[in-house]
């Protein structure tokens, strides 16, 4: 995401997709070549893959119909990791 639209159109589908599932946000960091998300999973199944489903997706989407072009935006999957305590979480934000 080295251009700042695709950061744009990728944190209006975030914001998207913490209206549609209650997704609960609480940091963020866009760089050129990845991405950093601090949310709360409520012990809901698919509290985290649906919200990152849909913003990964729309913003390939959108990437590609603007750039007229088809594949693969993502290089990998997302990677999830647990928050153990008050103190990780403290280092982390």
């Amino acid at each position: 995401m080295k251009f700042a639209k695709d950061k744009r159109v990728w944190i209006q589908w975030l914001f998207e997709s913490k209206r549609r599932y209650g997704l609960t946000i609480l940091n963020y960091v866009v760089t050129s070549n990845h991405i950093h998300l601090l949310v709360v999973d409520n012990g809901v199944r698919e509290t985290i893959p649906k919200p990152i489903q849909l913003t990964a997706g729309r913003c390939a989407q959108e990437y590609n119909l603007r750039k007229n072009r088809k594949g693969a935006y993502w290089e990998y999957r997302y990677h999830a990791a647990a928050i153990e305590s008050g103190r990780h979480l403290s280092n982390m934000s």
